[in-house]
Protein backbone atom coordinates (compact mmCIF):
# COMPACT_ATOMS: atom_id res chain seq x y z
CA UNK A 1 0.00 0.00 0.00
CA UNK A 2 2.79 2.45 0.91
CA UNK A 3 4.68 1.95 -2.54
CA UNK A 4 1.00 2.64 -4.56
CA UNK A 5 1.44 6.01 -2.71
CA UNK A 6 5.07 6.45 -3.44
CA UNK A 7 5.24 4.98 -6.65
CA UNK A 8 2.40 5.75 -8.37
CA UNK A 9 0.83 8.71 -6.33
CA UNK A 10 -2.21 6.99 -5.47
CA UNK A 11 -4.75 7.44 -3.00
CA UNK A 12 -5.65 4.22 -1.53
CA UNK A 13 -8.55 3.35 0.73
CA UNK A 14 -7.87 -0.02 1.76
CA UNK A 15 -11.10 -2.46 2.00
CA UNK A 16 -9.43 -6.33 2.74
CA UNK A 17 -6.78 -6.88 5.63
CA UNK A 18 -5.05 -9.86 5.59
CA UNK A 19 -5.14 -12.62 8.01
CA UNK A 20 -1.67 -14.24 8.99
CA UNK A 21 1.16 -14.04 6.26
CA UNK A 22 3.01 -15.97 3.73
CA UNK A 23 2.08 -19.83 4.84
CA UNK A 24 -0.13 -18.73 7.35
CA UNK A 25 -1.75 -17.01 5.41
CA UNK A 26 -5.78 -18.27 6.26
CA UNK A 27 -8.48 -15.54 4.97
CA UNK A 28 -8.96 -11.76 4.97
CA UNK A 29 -11.16 -8.64 7.20
CA UNK A 30 -13.77 -7.38 5.38
CA UNK A 31 -13.27 -4.01 6.88
CA UNK A 32 -16.80 -2.11 6.19
CA UNK A 33 -18.39 -5.65 6.67
CA UNK A 34 -16.39 -5.76 9.79
CA UNK A 35 -15.65 -9.36 9.51
CA UNK A 36 -13.10 -12.23 8.87
CA UNK A 37 -13.83 -14.26 5.80
CA UNK A 38 -12.17 -17.56 5.59
CA UNK A 39 -11.90 -20.06 2.50
CA UNK A 40 -12.25 -23.40 2.42
CA UNK A 41 -8.98 -25.27 0.89
CA UNK A 42 -11.28 -28.25 0.21
CA UNK A 43 -12.88 -27.02 -2.55
CA UNK A 44 -10.36 -23.96 -3.03
CA UNK A 45 -11.90 -21.49 -1.74
CA UNK A 46 -15.32 -22.16 -2.87
CA UNK A 47 -16.68 -22.22 0.73
CA UNK A 48 -16.71 -19.09 2.48
CA UNK A 49 -17.10 -19.27 6.01
CA UNK A 50 -18.00 -16.24 8.35
CA UNK A 51 -16.29 -15.06 11.84
CA UNK A 52 -15.61 -12.11 14.58
CA UNK A 53 -12.26 -9.91 13.71
CA UNK A 54 -9.77 -11.23 16.33
CA UNK A 55 -8.78 -9.28 19.06
CA UNK A 56 -5.48 -8.46 17.82
CA UNK A 57 -6.41 -6.96 14.63
CA UNK A 58 -9.69 -4.61 15.53
CA UNK A 59 -7.78 -1.52 15.93
CA UNK A 60 -6.71 -1.75 12.79
CA UNK A 61 -10.08 -2.68 10.89
CA UNK A 62 -11.58 0.22 12.95
CA UNK A 63 -8.90 3.08 11.85
CA UNK A 64 -9.23 1.50 8.45
CA UNK A 65 -13.02 1.25 8.20
CA UNK A 66 -13.04 5.14 9.70
CA UNK A 67 -10.67 5.87 6.80
CA UNK A 68 -12.72 4.12 4.10
CA UNK A 69 -16.24 6.19 5.86
CA UNK A 70 -14.34 9.53 5.74
CA UNK A 71 -13.21 9.54 2.01
CA UNK A 72 -16.57 8.19 0.73
CA UNK A 73 -18.11 11.39 2.73
CA UNK A 74 -15.93 13.46 0.39
CA UNK A 75 -18.46 12.20 -2.39
CA UNK A 76 -21.84 12.32 -1.04
CA UNK A 77 -23.15 15.02 1.37
CA UNK A 78 -26.03 13.28 2.54
CA UNK A 79 -23.60 10.46 3.81
CA UNK A 80 -21.60 13.21 5.43
CA UNK A 81 -24.53 14.47 7.73
CA UNK A 82 -25.68 11.06 8.65
CA UNK A 83 -21.73 10.70 9.21
CA UNK A 84 -21.22 13.56 11.68
CA UNK A 85 -24.72 13.21 13.37
CA UNK A 86 -23.58 9.76 14.40
CA UNK A 87 -26.96 7.82 12.53
CA UNK A 88 -26.81 4.45 10.88
CA UNK A 89 -25.00 4.10 7.87
CA UNK A 90 -25.44 0.84 5.23
CA UNK A 91 -22.21 -0.92 3.34
CA UNK A 92 -24.77 0.07 0.26
CA UNK A 93 -24.27 3.75 0.76
CA UNK A 94 -20.33 3.44 1.65
CA UNK A 95 -20.21 1.59 -1.67
CA UNK A 96 -22.07 4.07 -3.81
CA UNK A 97 -20.18 6.68 -2.14
CA UNK A 98 -16.84 5.29 -3.17
CA UNK A 99 -17.49 4.57 -6.34
CA UNK A 100 -17.73 8.03 -7.27
CA UNK A 101 -14.44 8.50 -6.57
CA UNK A 102 -13.37 5.70 -8.46
CA UNK A 103 -14.76 6.36 -11.51
CA UNK A 104 -13.48 9.62 -11.13
CA UNK A 105 -9.99 8.13 -10.62
CA UNK A 106 -9.42 10.14 -7.38
CA UNK A 107 -9.35 6.89 -5.26
CA UNK A 108 -8.20 3.17 -5.65
CA UNK A 109 -9.54 0.63 -3.45
CA UNK A 110 -7.41 -2.24 -2.63
CA UNK A 111 -7.83 -5.94 -1.77
CA UNK A 112 -5.40 -8.42 -0.92
CA UNK A 113 -5.45 -12.50 -1.24
CA UNK A 114 -3.64 -15.20 -2.44
CA UNK A 115 -5.02 -16.27 -6.38
CA UNK A 116 -2.83 -19.52 -6.22
CA UNK A 117 -5.17 -20.94 -3.62
CA UNK A 118 -8.49 -18.51 -4.31
CA UNK A 119 -8.20 -16.97 -0.84
CA UNK A 120 -9.69 -13.18 -1.08
CA UNK A 121 -10.78 -13.46 -4.81
CA UNK A 122 -14.30 -13.21 -3.92
CA UNK A 123 -14.01 -10.06 -2.56
CA UNK A 124 -11.73 -8.72 -5.57
CA UNK A 125 -14.90 -9.62 -7.82
CA UNK A 126 -16.84 -7.96 -5.81
CA UNK A 127 -15.36 -4.82 -5.71
CA UNK A 128 -14.82 -5.33 -9.55
CA UNK A 129 -18.83 -5.11 -9.85
CA UNK A 130 -19.67 -2.71 -6.93
CA UNK A 131 -16.93 -0.36 -8.18
CA UNK A 132 -15.42 -0.33 -11.67
CA UNK A 133 -17.46 1.34 -14.48
CA UNK A 134 -20.29 -0.86 -16.19
CA UNK A 135 -21.20 -0.64 -19.76
CA UNK A 136 -23.76 2.00 -18.77
CA UNK A 137 -21.44 4.16 -16.86
CA UNK A 138 -19.32 3.99 -20.59
CA UNK A 139 -22.52 5.47 -22.40
CA UNK A 140 -22.89 4.82 -25.74
CA UNK A 141 -20.47 3.72 -28.30
CA UNK A 142 -19.60 5.56 -31.84
CA UNK A 143 -18.67 3.87 -34.59
CA UNK A 144 -18.67 4.24 -38.72
CA UNK A 145 -20.10 3.30 -41.64
CA UNK A 146 -18.21 0.93 -43.97
CA UNK A 147 -17.68 3.37 -46.12
CA UNK A 148 -16.42 5.61 -42.95
CA UNK A 149 -18.38 8.77 -44.54
CA UNK A 150 -20.79 9.13 -41.06
CA UNK A 151 -21.24 8.61 -37.77
CA UNK A 152 -22.71 6.06 -36.35
CA UNK A 153 -24.34 5.36 -32.86
CA UNK A 154 -25.25 2.79 -30.31
CA UNK A 155 -26.53 2.78 -27.08
CA UNK A 156 -25.51 -0.19 -23.94
CA UNK A 157 -29.08 -1.74 -24.51
CA UNK A 158 -30.47 -4.62 -25.78
CA UNK A 159 -32.96 -2.49 -27.61
CA UNK A 160 -30.61 -1.07 -29.97
CA UNK A 161 -29.32 -2.57 -33.28
CA UNK A 162 -26.85 -5.79 -32.27
CA UNK A 163 -23.17 -4.49 -32.86
CA UNK A 164 -19.81 -6.24 -31.03
CA UNK A 165 -15.86 -6.12 -31.46
CA UNK A 166 -13.89 -9.13 -31.33
CA UNK A 167 -10.83 -8.54 -29.67
CA UNK A 168 -9.30 -11.85 -29.14
CA UNK A 169 -8.68 -15.29 -31.24
CA UNK A 170 -7.33 -18.21 -29.59
CA UNK A 171 -7.02 -22.02 -30.36
CA UNK A 172 -7.44 -25.08 -28.24
CA UNK A 173 -8.16 -28.54 -28.53
CA UNK A 174 -11.93 -27.90 -29.60
CA UNK A 175 -10.85 -25.61 -31.96
CA UNK A 176 -11.12 -21.64 -32.82
CA UNK A 177 -12.39 -19.36 -29.66
CA UNK A 178 -13.49 -16.05 -30.77
CA UNK A 179 -13.61 -13.92 -27.87
CA UNK A 180 -16.07 -10.97 -28.32
CA UNK A 181 -17.67 -7.55 -26.47
CA UNK A 182 -21.16 -6.94 -27.03
CA UNK A 183 -21.65 -3.07 -27.05
CA UNK A 184 -25.10 -3.22 -28.26
CA UNK A 185 -28.25 -5.47 -29.15
CA UNK A 186 -28.67 -9.31 -28.65
CA UNK A 187 -26.33 -12.28 -30.53
CA UNK A 188 -28.71 -15.06 -31.18
CA UNK A 189 -27.11 -18.72 -31.79
CA UNK A 190 -27.46 -19.73 -35.73
CA UNK A 191 -28.02 -15.58 -36.28
CA UNK A 192 -26.59 -14.15 -39.67
CA UNK A 193 -24.07 -11.53 -38.68
CA UNK A 194 -21.84 -8.80 -40.81
CA UNK A 195 -18.22 -8.54 -40.91
CA UNK A 196 -18.24 -4.59 -41.09
CA UNK A 197 -15.19 -3.56 -41.90
CA UNK A 198 -14.66 -6.74 -44.55
CA UNK A 199 -18.30 -6.65 -46.27
CA UNK A 200 -18.27 -10.30 -45.54
CA UNK A 201 -21.94 -12.69 -44.12
CA UNK A 202 -21.54 -15.14 -41.33
CA UNK A 203 -23.84 -17.27 -39.27
CA UNK A 204 -22.83 -17.51 -35.45
CA UNK A 205 -22.39 -21.28 -34.46
CA UNK A 206 -22.24 -21.66 -30.75
CA UNK A 207 -21.77 -19.53 -27.62
CA UNK A 208 -20.40 -19.70 -24.73
CA UNK A 209 -19.97 -17.83 -21.18
CA UNK A 210 -16.65 -18.15 -20.16
CA UNK A 211 -15.86 -19.44 -16.31
CA UNK A 212 -11.80 -19.83 -15.81
CA UNK A 213 -11.59 -23.28 -18.11
CA UNK A 214 -14.94 -23.99 -17.78
CA UNK A 215 -17.72 -23.25 -20.56
CA UNK A 216 -21.33 -22.59 -20.83
CA UNK A 217 -23.22 -22.86 -23.48
CA UNK A 218 -25.79 -20.21 -23.77
CA UNK A 219 -28.45 -19.57 -26.75
CA UNK A 220 -27.65 -15.59 -26.53
CA UNK A 221 -25.90 -12.63 -25.42
CA UNK A 222 -26.75 -9.10 -25.06
CA UNK A 223 -25.25 -5.65 -24.75
CA UNK A 224 -22.48 -5.59 -21.69
CA UNK A 225 -21.51 -9.30 -22.13
CA UNK A 226 -18.45 -10.83 -23.05
CA UNK A 227 -18.73 -14.44 -24.90
CA UNK A 228 -16.98 -16.47 -26.67
CA UNK A 229 -18.08 -17.35 -30.11
CA UNK A 230 -17.47 -20.64 -32.55
CA UNK A 231 -18.06 -21.17 -36.16
CA UNK A 232 -16.92 -17.84 -37.81
CA UNK A 233 -13.80 -18.40 -40.20
CA UNK A 234 -13.18 -15.07 -41.51
CA UNK A 235 -13.18 -13.16 -38.49
CA UNK A 236 -9.89 -11.82 -36.86
CA UNK A 237 -8.85 -9.38 -34.14
CA UNK A 238 -10.33 -6.43 -34.07
CA UNK A 239 -12.92 -7.26 -36.52
CA UNK A 240 -16.98 -5.54 -35.81
CA UNK A 241 -19.74 -7.65 -35.39
CA UNK A 242 -23.02 -5.76 -36.70
CA UNK A 243 -26.64 -6.50 -37.75
CA UNK A 244 -26.59 -7.38 -41.36
CA UNK A 245 -29.21 -4.43 -42.38
CA UNK A 246 -27.34 -2.26 -39.80
CA UNK A 247 -23.10 -2.08 -40.67
CA UNK A 248 -21.46 -0.20 -38.17
CA UNK A 249 -17.40 0.09 -38.32
CA UNK A 250 -16.24 0.56 -34.79
CA UNK A 251 -12.44 1.91 -33.79
CA UNK A 252 -10.23 -1.27 -34.46
CA UNK A 253 -7.22 -2.26 -32.84
CA UNK A 254 -3.44 -0.96 -33.75
CA UNK A 255 -0.74 -4.02 -34.22
CA UNK A 256 2.62 -1.68 -34.51
CA UNK A 257 5.33 -3.37 -36.81
CA UNK A 258 7.17 -6.60 -36.03
CA UNK A 259 10.89 -5.40 -35.09
CA UNK A 260 12.65 -8.62 -34.32
CA UNK A 261 13.23 -12.12 -36.29
CA UNK A 262 14.45 -15.71 -35.71
CA UNK A 263 15.15 -18.47 -38.06
CA UNK A 264 13.07 -21.70 -37.31
CA UNK A 265 13.53 -24.93 -38.90
CA UNK A 266 11.51 -28.15 -37.98
CA UNK A 267 13.66 -31.29 -37.31
CA UNK A 268 12.73 -33.15 -39.78
CA UNK A 269 10.73 -33.22 -42.85
CA UNK A 270 7.63 -35.08 -41.54
CA UNK A 271 7.41 -31.93 -38.70
CA UNK A 272 7.68 -29.32 -41.51
CA UNK A 273 3.90 -29.51 -41.90
CA UNK A 274 2.97 -29.60 -38.96
CA UNK A 275 5.10 -26.90 -37.84
CA UNK A 276 3.38 -24.75 -40.94
CA UNK A 277 -0.30 -25.27 -39.78
CA UNK A 278 0.96 -24.00 -35.69
CA UNK A 279 2.47 -20.61 -37.31
CA UNK A 280 -0.26 -20.00 -39.13
CA UNK A 281 -2.39 -20.55 -36.51
CA UNK A 282 -0.54 -18.50 -33.95
CA UNK A 283 -0.11 -16.06 -36.26
CA UNK A 284 -4.11 -15.72 -36.48
CA UNK A 285 -4.08 -15.80 -33.06
CA UNK A 286 -1.75 -12.94 -32.10
CA UNK A 287 -1.19 -10.52 -35.16
CA UNK A 288 1.62 -8.76 -33.72
CA UNK A 289 3.39 -12.31 -34.41
CA UNK A 290 3.75 -12.91 -38.35
CA UNK A 291 6.36 -15.68 -40.35
CA UNK A 292 7.37 -15.95 -43.88
CA UNK A 293 9.22 -18.07 -45.67
CA UNK A 294 12.90 -16.45 -47.17
CA UNK A 295 13.37 -17.64 -50.68
CA UNK A 296 17.03 -16.40 -50.69
CA UNK A 297 18.32 -18.84 -48.04
CA UNK A 298 15.16 -21.59 -47.79
CA UNK A 299 14.23 -20.80 -44.05
CA UNK A 300 11.23 -19.89 -42.05
CA UNK A 301 11.90 -16.75 -40.28
CA UNK A 302 9.25 -15.56 -37.27
CA UNK A 303 8.67 -12.07 -36.64
CA UNK A 304 8.09 -10.10 -33.32
CA UNK A 305 7.80 -7.52 -30.89
CA UNK A 306 10.44 -8.24 -29.17
CA UNK A 307 12.89 -11.05 -27.30
CA UNK A 308 10.67 -12.54 -24.57
CA UNK A 309 7.60 -12.38 -27.39
CA UNK A 310 9.30 -14.52 -29.43
CA UNK A 311 10.41 -17.16 -26.75
CA UNK A 312 7.00 -17.43 -25.73
CA UNK A 313 6.15 -18.16 -28.91
CA UNK A 314 8.89 -20.86 -29.34
CA UNK A 315 8.06 -22.15 -25.63
CA UNK A 316 3.98 -22.51 -26.61
CA UNK A 317 5.11 -24.60 -30.04
CA UNK A 318 7.32 -26.93 -28.63
CA UNK A 319 5.16 -27.55 -24.92
CA UNK A 320 1.85 -26.91 -26.18
CA UNK A 321 1.87 -27.99 -29.85
CA UNK A 322 4.70 -30.40 -29.29
CA UNK A 323 6.24 -29.35 -32.45
CA UNK A 324 10.27 -30.20 -32.39
CA UNK A 325 12.15 -27.50 -34.07
CA UNK A 326 15.53 -25.38 -33.57
CA UNK A 327 16.15 -21.86 -33.80
CA UNK A 328 17.98 -19.48 -34.50
CA UNK A 329 19.46 -16.50 -32.68
CA UNK A 330 17.28 -13.28 -32.61
CA UNK A 331 17.83 -10.54 -34.92
CA UNK A 332 16.71 -7.22 -35.41
CA UNK A 333 14.43 -6.51 -38.47
CA UNK A 334 15.41 -3.64 -39.89
CA UNK A 335 13.39 -1.46 -42.77
CA UNK A 336 14.52 1.21 -45.86
CA UNK A 337 13.20 4.49 -47.04
CA UNK A 338 14.09 6.34 -50.06
CA UNK A 339 16.61 9.58 -49.75
CA UNK A 340 14.91 11.47 -51.63
CA UNK A 341 12.11 11.58 -54.82
CA UNK A 342 12.78 9.82 -57.94
CA UNK A 343 11.50 8.14 -60.86
CA UNK A 344 12.70 5.25 -62.88
CA UNK A 345 11.23 3.63 -66.03
CA UNK A 346 11.47 -0.03 -67.47
CA UNK A 347 10.26 -2.07 -70.67
CA UNK A 348 9.73 -5.57 -70.42
CA UNK A 349 9.96 -6.89 -74.00
CA UNK A 350 10.23 -10.54 -74.50
CA UNK A 351 9.44 -13.86 -76.68
CA UNK A 352 7.99 -16.55 -74.20
CA UNK A 353 7.26 -19.08 -76.81
CA UNK A 354 5.24 -18.30 -80.43
CA UNK A 355 3.89 -14.97 -78.26
CA UNK A 356 5.80 -11.39 -77.67
CA UNK A 357 5.43 -9.88 -73.90
CA UNK A 358 5.60 -6.39 -73.52
CA UNK A 359 4.43 -3.75 -71.02
CA UNK A 360 6.09 -0.16 -70.35
CA UNK A 361 6.12 1.30 -66.92
CA UNK A 362 6.77 4.61 -65.20
CA UNK A 363 7.42 4.14 -61.16
CA UNK A 364 8.04 7.39 -58.78
CA UNK A 365 9.46 6.81 -55.17
CA UNK A 366 8.00 9.91 -53.23
CA UNK A 367 9.66 9.94 -49.32
CA UNK A 368 6.33 10.34 -46.50
CA UNK A 369 7.54 9.84 -42.92
CA UNK A 370 3.68 10.13 -42.30
CA UNK A 371 3.07 6.86 -43.78
CA UNK A 372 3.93 3.65 -42.50
CA UNK A 373 3.16 1.16 -45.06
CA UNK A 374 3.65 2.12 -48.76
CA UNK A 375 0.56 2.99 -50.59
CA UNK A 376 0.67 1.90 -53.95
CA UNK A 377 -0.90 4.66 -56.21
CA UNK A 378 -2.25 4.08 -59.88
CA UNK A 379 -1.74 7.80 -61.53
CA UNK A 380 -1.85 5.69 -64.99
CA UNK A 381 -3.76 6.93 -68.26
CA UNK A 382 -6.35 4.31 -69.39
CA UNK A 383 -5.89 5.24 -73.18
CA UNK A 384 -2.12 4.38 -72.44
CA UNK A 385 -2.46 1.32 -70.07
CA UNK A 386 -5.83 -0.46 -70.07
CA UNK A 387 -7.30 -0.58 -66.61
CA UNK A 388 -7.35 -5.14 -67.25
CA UNK A 389 -3.54 -4.74 -66.12
CA UNK A 390 -3.85 -2.37 -63.08
CA UNK A 391 -4.36 -5.35 -60.87
CA UNK A 392 -1.24 -6.71 -61.88
CA UNK A 393 0.74 -3.68 -61.90
CA UNK A 394 -0.39 -2.56 -57.98
CA UNK A 395 0.77 -6.90 -57.13
CA UNK A 396 3.90 -6.50 -58.62
CA UNK A 397 4.73 -2.70 -57.24
CA UNK A 398 3.35 -4.24 -53.27
CA UNK A 399 5.48 -7.16 -53.88
CA UNK A 400 8.56 -5.42 -54.46
CA UNK A 401 8.07 -3.38 -51.75
CA UNK A 402 7.75 -6.02 -49.16
CA UNK A 403 10.49 -7.80 -50.71
CA UNK A 404 13.16 -5.43 -50.00
CA UNK A 405 15.49 -5.83 -52.24
CA UNK A 406 18.79 -7.75 -51.94
CA UNK A 407 18.76 -6.47 -48.68
CA UNK A 408 15.31 -8.31 -47.94
CA UNK A 409 14.28 -5.39 -45.37
CA UNK A 410 10.74 -3.95 -46.26
CA UNK A 411 10.36 -0.71 -47.51
CA UNK A 412 8.36 2.26 -45.37
CA UNK A 413 7.25 6.30 -44.92
CA UNK A 414 7.43 6.11 -48.97
CA UNK A 415 4.68 6.58 -51.94
CA UNK A 416 4.86 4.06 -54.54
CA UNK A 417 3.23 5.77 -58.00
CA UNK A 418 3.13 4.20 -60.73
CA UNK A 419 2.84 7.66 -63.26
CA UNK A 420 3.13 6.24 -67.16
CA UNK A 421 3.46 3.31 -69.22
CA UNK A 422 2.39 1.79 -72.41
CA UNK A 423 1.01 -0.83 -73.60
CA UNK A 424 0.72 -2.79 -76.93
CA UNK A 425 -2.63 -4.62 -78.69
CA UNK A 426 -1.89 -8.31 -78.59
CA UNK A 427 1.95 -8.19 -76.90
CA UNK A 428 1.02 -6.59 -73.65
CA UNK A 429 0.33 -9.32 -70.91
CA UNK A 430 -0.05 -8.77 -67.22
CA UNK A 431 3.02 -10.93 -66.70
CA UNK A 432 4.60 -8.94 -68.69
CA UNK A 433 3.61 -5.38 -66.69
CA UNK A 434 3.89 -7.37 -63.50
CA UNK A 435 7.69 -7.68 -64.06
CA UNK A 436 8.12 -4.33 -66.14
CA UNK A 437 6.61 -2.68 -61.91
CA UNK A 438 9.24 -4.68 -60.10
CA UNK A 439 12.24 -3.71 -62.30
CA UNK A 440 10.59 0.05 -62.70
CA UNK A 441 10.54 0.32 -58.78
CA UNK A 442 14.27 -1.27 -58.23
CA UNK A 443 15.46 1.52 -60.35
CA UNK A 444 13.52 3.88 -59.01
CA UNK A 445 14.68 3.14 -55.28
CA UNK A 446 17.97 2.90 -56.29
CA UNK A 447 18.12 6.20 -58.08
CA UNK A 448 16.41 7.73 -54.76
CA UNK A 449 19.07 6.32 -52.24
CA UNK A 450 18.23 4.03 -49.42
CA UNK A 451 18.41 5.08 -45.74
CA UNK A 452 18.97 2.31 -43.19
CA UNK A 453 16.22 2.36 -40.70
CA UNK A 454 16.68 0.57 -37.29
CA UNK A 455 13.30 -0.12 -34.83
CA UNK A 456 13.37 2.28 -31.76
CA UNK A 457 12.08 1.53 -28.23
CA UNK A 458 10.28 3.60 -25.25
CA UNK A 459 12.16 2.47 -22.51
CA UNK A 460 10.58 3.13 -18.69
CA UNK A 461 12.86 2.23 -15.63
CA UNK A 462 12.37 2.48 -11.83
CA UNK A 463 16.08 2.15 -10.63
CA UNK A 464 16.59 2.97 -6.98
CA UNK A 465 18.68 5.94 -6.03
CA UNK A 466 22.02 4.27 -5.47
CA UNK A 467 22.67 2.27 -8.48
CA UNK A 468 21.15 5.45 -11.05
CA UNK A 469 24.51 6.66 -12.39
CA UNK A 470 25.50 3.20 -13.25
CA UNK A 471 22.59 2.66 -15.01
CA UNK A 472 22.74 6.21 -16.84
CA UNK A 473 26.18 5.25 -17.87
CA UNK A 474 25.58 1.65 -18.80
CA UNK A 475 22.56 3.26 -21.13
CA UNK A 476 24.23 6.25 -22.64
CA UNK A 477 27.15 3.65 -24.08
CA UNK A 478 24.02 1.72 -25.79
CA UNK A 479 23.09 4.76 -27.46
CA UNK A 480 20.11 5.57 -25.31
CA UNK A 481 18.15 8.66 -25.25
CA UNK A 482 17.04 9.89 -21.32
CA UNK A 483 13.68 12.39 -22.23
CA UNK A 484 13.03 12.42 -18.69
CA UNK A 485 14.19 11.85 -15.47
CA UNK A 486 12.08 12.02 -12.29
CA UNK A 487 12.29 11.18 -8.15
CA UNK A 488 9.76 8.56 -7.59
CA UNK A 489 9.70 7.43 -3.69
CA UNK A 490 13.29 5.99 -2.76
CA UNK A 491 13.77 5.75 -6.65
CA UNK A 492 14.28 7.72 -9.83
CA UNK A 493 11.86 6.62 -12.97
CA UNK A 494 13.84 7.29 -16.40
CA UNK A 495 12.24 7.40 -19.53
CA UNK A 496 13.53 7.65 -22.65
CA UNK A 497 14.56 5.73 -26.20
CA UNK A 498 16.73 3.05 -27.26
CA UNK A 499 17.33 1.27 -30.23
CA UNK A 500 15.97 -2.11 -30.03
CA UNK A 501 19.87 -3.64 -31.33
CA UNK A 502 21.23 -2.28 -27.91
CA UNK A 503 18.42 -4.39 -25.55
CA UNK A 504 19.16 -7.68 -26.56
CA UNK A 505 20.00 -9.18 -23.06
CA UNK A 506 20.20 -5.99 -21.15
CA UNK A 507 17.29 -7.07 -18.54
CA UNK A 508 20.06 -9.74 -17.55
CA UNK A 509 22.36 -6.44 -17.39
CA UNK A 510 19.99 -4.46 -15.43
CA UNK A 511 19.57 -6.74 -12.92
CA UNK A 512 23.01 -7.02 -12.24
CA UNK A 513 23.92 -3.42 -11.98
CA UNK A 514 21.19 -3.01 -9.14
CA UNK A 515 21.04 -6.35 -7.54
CA UNK A 516 17.76 -7.16 -8.97
CA UNK A 517 16.21 -4.07 -7.45
CA UNK A 518 15.05 -2.22 -10.77
CA UNK A 519 12.46 -2.50 -12.97
CA UNK A 520 12.06 -2.24 -17.03
CA UNK A 521 8.97 -1.76 -19.99
CA UNK A 522 9.78 -1.96 -23.22
CA UNK A 523 7.43 -0.88 -26.59
CA UNK A 524 8.05 0.18 -30.01
CA UNK A 525 7.91 3.47 -30.64
CA UNK A 526 9.12 3.94 -34.18
CA UNK A 527 12.18 3.92 -36.66
CA UNK A 528 15.31 6.27 -37.17
CA UNK A 529 18.12 6.09 -39.47
CA UNK A 530 20.63 3.69 -38.25
CA UNK A 531 24.15 4.88 -37.72
CA UNK A 532 27.09 4.89 -39.79
CA UNK A 533 28.55 1.46 -38.21
CA UNK A 534 25.20 -0.68 -38.49
CA UNK A 535 24.93 0.49 -41.98
CA UNK A 536 28.24 -0.84 -42.63
CA UNK A 537 27.36 -4.60 -41.98
CA UNK A 538 24.95 -4.53 -44.66
CA UNK A 539 26.25 -4.27 -48.72
CA UNK A 540 24.83 -0.70 -49.50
Amino acid sequence: VESLVERLGARPVILTLPVGIERSFSGVVDVLGNRVLRFSEADEGRTVLTEEVPEELRDRVRRERERAYETACEYSEELMEKYVEGDDISRREVEEALRVGVLNCEITPVFCGAALRNKGIQPLLDGVVSFLPSPADRGRIVGTTPDGKREVVREPSEKDHFCALVFKLQFDRHGEIIYTRVYSGVLKRGQQILIANKGKKERVGKIFLLHAEEREEVDRAGAGEIVALRGLKQVQTGDTLCDTRHPIVLEGIAFPETVISQAIEPKNAVERDRLLDCLSLLSREDPTFTWRYDEDTGQLIVNGMGELHLEVIVHRLMNEWKVRASVGRPRVWYRQTAAREAQASFTFERDFGTRRHFAALEVRIVPDPEVLKPPVELKLDPQLVPREFWPAIEEGLRGAVESGGHLGFPWIQMRVQAVGGEARPGESTTVAFTAASVEAFNRAVEKAGKILLEPIMRFDIFVPSEYYGGVTSDLTGRRAEIHRSRLQGNGQRLEGTIPLAETFGYMSTLRSLTQGRASMTLEPCGFAPAPAEVVERFSF
